[in-house]
């Protein structure tokens, strides 16, 4: 895992597929990659066959989200990413291929598609393409 850092500011974690095959499940366990306070909330989850979450739902409840996080899982070719900070300095470059997540936290990006690229984006909603997207 790797963060990319403004001034102490989190950017973006990038997770790399390790292409080391099946993992081995010995336990239970979730780690969350993203610290509790960040308004996105990520987690690597690991499970043993057999055994079951409890059964739960998620109430509503009002909070506050002033930022808009998204998360790209890339399943097919590769691409660069360049990292910004919110007045549009770059920060940080990095190329991302099949298997690799990256989790933009704050700051600005910019993609650059070196193969045919397939992603699966996940962003906080609802979108509003009216206020939460800006180019430099």
């Amino acid at each position: 895992m790797i963060e990319i850092k403004n001034n102490g500011l989190l950017i973006a974690i990038i997770i790399h597929d390790s292409g080391a095959g099946p993992i081995e499940i010995m336990s239970d366990k979730v780690c969350f990659i993203t610290e509790e306070n960040q308004p996105f909330q990520i987690a690597n989850v690991q499970r043993i066959s057999g055994t079951q979450t409890k059964k739960h739902y998620h109430p509503s409840y009002k909070r506050t989200i002033e930022t808009t996080s998204e998360c790209i899982i890339i399943r097919q070719g590769q691409m660069e990413i360049e990292f910004f900070d919110n007045e549009g300095a770059k920060i940080d470059e990095t190329i991302v291929k099949k298997g690799d997540i990256v989790i933009f936290i704050s700051g600005g990006h910019k993609l650059l598609f070196l193969d045919n690229c397939d992603f699966i984006e996940i962003r906080q909603g609802p979108y509003n393409s009216q206020f939460d997207k800006e180019y430099f």
